[in-house]
């Protein structure tokens, strides 16, 4: 069985902004403000379920800055996050912001005008950390790994030769749903680990 989100350490996470942290200051910046989709799920360590890694954009904000770790959410989310998510067992505040007014308005007051990097250089800063996979990280690999492959080989073993491409593929999807993976798409991945990827998978 895959390892639920609630598992992932509180230490990861403040290791990893303690990171990002560093790497902002080092360039004379007083605060982050992480968009890009393979930042805010590294930050998160998999939490944040919405965030897609083909967008250019994820659903959640990330606001670092030396006191406070924020989270940035539409409010139509709120009953969503606050079940499944739980920012806050791994030290995010979660803040949400009016989801038809944008999150400019919430962000700015966050900020309050600190230097902020951009996220482009955001992005090249931190990728050499996503790339070097912590312990946890790499557990979750292995874990995710070992069930993917005992789904395909009890598959296997009830194939029928007159079985079509669309049925074989349906069992394997239903024995990885029962082992916790759901695709990108499905609305349930709340509770589960997107079967393209283990969480924080680096990108």
């Amino acid at each position: 069985m895959l390892q639920p989100t609630s598992t992932v350490s509180s230490a990861e996470a403040t290791g990893k902004r303690a990171l990002a942290l560093e790497a902002v200051d080092d360039a004379g910046y007083e605060a982050l403000v992480a968009t890009g989709p393979g930042t805010v799920r590294w930050l998160l360590c998999g939490r944040g379920r919405p965030v897609s890694t083909s967008s250019t954009e994820a659903d959640y904000t990330i606001v670092l800055t030396e006191d406070e770790a924020i989270v940035l959410f539409p409010d139509i989310e709120a009953s969503r996050v606050e079940a499944d998510e739980r920012f806050e067992e791994i030290g995010f505040r979660a803040m949400p912001f009016p989801w038809h007014q944008g999150h400019a308005h919430v962000l700015a007051e966050v900020v309050d005008g600190r230097p902020s990097v951009p996220d482009g250089e955001l992005e090249l800063r931190l990728a050499p950390f996503r790339r070097q996979l912590t312990p946890e990280e790499l557990d979750r690999y292995r874990a995710a790994g070992k069930d993917v492959a005992t789904a395909v080989v009890e598959t296997i073993h009830v194939l029928e030769s007159d079985a079509t491409e669309v049925e074989v593929a349906a069992d394997l999807a239903a024995r990885l749903r029962r082992r916790g993976f759901f695709s990108a798409r499905d609305p349930r991945r709340g509770r589960g680990t997107a079967a393209s990827a283990p969480p924080s998978a680096p990108n």
